[in-house]
This record gives C-alpha cells, sequence and structure tokens, in this order.
C-alpha cells in the first residue's frame, strides 16, 4: 500500500531563499508515554519515531526513495565531511524497562557502498559498533546493549557511511532473530511530524532536495497552533536558489487512531495560492 503525504506548492521566483514555513497543526488525543517501554520484553521501532537528532557535520535525514521501507520511511546519512566519526550524526530513541539486563538489538539497515557502519550509544556512549558487509536491499543487522537500572535511557544509533540507511529498531530479550521485513511496529507513544522540501514536475513533489526539519509531540507539537519549521538546507555546503516552483511535504510517524496531528490542505484558489498536492 502506498505512503500518501500532503504537500503544499510554493513559488518565491528567486526573489529571495526563504529559511523557514509555518505550518498550523491540530493536536488530537494525547502521547500515552515519552518513551517506547520494553516492560513486556520486546520493542519494534519505526527508525523515523524518534526522539531526537543529534547532527553533526554529516547530518541524517528523514527519507522514502529506497524500495520495501516498512512504516512511515527511514532515516539515512548525508555525508559532508569523511574520516572522523566524531563528525555522524545519531538518531536517538527513549527506552525503559522495569527488567533490566542484556537486551538482544537488531537494525534494519541499507547501504549502497556494500558495507554497513554504525555505532550504537546508550546515554551518548559508544557500547557496540557494527561494519559488516552487505548486499542490496535491507537486511538485519545484530547488536546488543545492557540497560543498567530502571531509569530512562537515549538509545543512539549513529550512522557511520554515506547514504547508510535505518529503517526499523527491534529490541528484545530473546533469541527471536528477525528477518525480512521483522515484526510489526509497537503502539507508538507520540508522534513525529516530518518537513522536507521538494523539487516539483507538473505541480507533482518529485525528489527531496537537502532541507529536513522535524517536531514530536513529546515537547513541541503540543496544542492547535502553528508551528515553525527551518528550511534551510541542512549544510552549508549546499546552495539552493529557489528559482522553480517547490512544494513543502509533511507525513507523520507513530500515534495511533486516537493520538495524531492533523494538517489541513488548503483549496486551491488560483488567485491567492498554488494548489496542495499528494505525494505518493
Amino acid at each position: 500500500m502506498p505512503t500518501i503525504r500532503l504537500a503544499q506548492m510554493f513559488d518565491v521566483k528567486g526573489t529571495f531563499v526563504p529559511t523557514r514555513v509555518s505550518v498550523y497543526l491540530k493536536r488530537v488525543g494525547s502521547n500515552t508515554a515519552n518513551d517506547f517501554s520494553l516492560d513486556k520484553g520486546s520493542i519494534v521501532i519505526d527508525a523515523s519515531n524518534f526522539a531526537s537528532i543529534t547532527q553533526q557535520d554529516n547530518k541524517i535525514v528523514f527519507d522514502d526513495r529506497i524500495s520495501d521501507f516498512t512504516g512511515n520511511g527511514f532515516m539515512q546519512l548525508k555525508e559532508f565531511v569523511s574520516s572522523a566519526a566524531t563528525n555522524y550524526a545519531s538518531v536517538n530513541y527513549n527506552i525503559e524497562t522495569a527488567a533490566t539486563g542484556k537486551y538482544n538489538l537488531y537494525l534494519r539497515g541499507h547501504t549502497d557502498t556494500g558495507t554497513f557502519q554504525a555505532s550504537v550509544l546508550l546515554d551518548g556512549i559508544v557500547v557496540d559498533t557494527i561494519n559488516e558487509s552487505a548486499g542490496a536491499g535491507w537486511r538485519w543487522f545484530t547488536s546488543s546493549l545492557v540497560l543498567p537500572d530502571p531509569d530512562e535511557h537515549v538509545l543512539g544509533i549513529r550512522l557511520e557511511d554515506n547514504n547508510n540507511a535505518l529503517d526499523k529498531v527491534y529490541i528484545n530479550r530473546n533469541s527471536d532473530n528477525p528477518s525480512g521485513t521483522g515484526p510489526a511496529l509497537s503502539v507508538s507513544p507520540y508522534v513525529n511530524v516530518h518537513v522536507q522540501i521538494y523539487e516539483t514536475k507538473k505541480q507533482v513533489p518529485t525528489d527531496p532536495l537537502l532541507i529536513y526539519d522535524w517536531k514530536t509531540t513529546k515537547n513541541e507539537v503540543i496544542a492547535d497552533d502553528w508551528y515553525y519549521f527551518n528550511i534551510k538546507p541542512i549544510s552549508s555546503t549546499v546552495s539552493i536558489n529557489f528559482t522553480s516552483t517547490y512544494a513543502i511535504v509533511l507525513s507523520a510517524t507513530g500515534g495511533d487512531n486516537t493520538n495524531f496531528v492533523i494538517w489541513e490542505l488548503v483549496d486551491n484558489d488560483e488567485y491567492a495560492i498554488l494548489p496542495s498536492a499528494i505525494r505518493v
């Protein structure tokens, strides 16, 4: 089934470079928690349902252009500075459990370089590294971590090779090794909102620019209101002139039918605004 994303066209005709977009979001329901709980022994997280991103010189962005991803999309590394591990960004997930001890960690990842490289961090400290050869397509990479106490902890996945992508995070206490797309996603306690700027062709969003921002209902999207998203390029080495027609593309990860975010498309008024659209 295709993933549908809402979009709004805009055109500044090259007269200025936009730096932010204001979106009216309607908040429905409430979060069930601010982290993923392992009290039932396992959790399965959509990689784009993160708590935060720690960006460095190299950046992690949301994407959906590699086929066979699960959930809403995946997180992908865009490399601007090579070689130094401290220049790699990490995508972070808040987890907790009353049953402390060792857990198995499985990452559904993708590489187009033939090697999947990543570090696993717990509360900012590297606890394992993955450096494995991999062929085409998504596959599972195995690691582990120890949760020492019942407090909330931050699991960080630091991608360390250009275009490496992370689709799903699976944590359990048994030997249930995943295959294929793996087990179904756990119910998410909160919602992530993703905003990207796309190039367009014939009023259809086509390819995303290196412009991406996000917010969560953990501590940002908490009421019906206007919310500002940064639409500057993710790196100072990227230059975009905005000389054509572009699209603001929005999608959401997580939540359920009692906890979600609404963005209403405007009517197509040819005298006031460019049309709304859908990216499939």
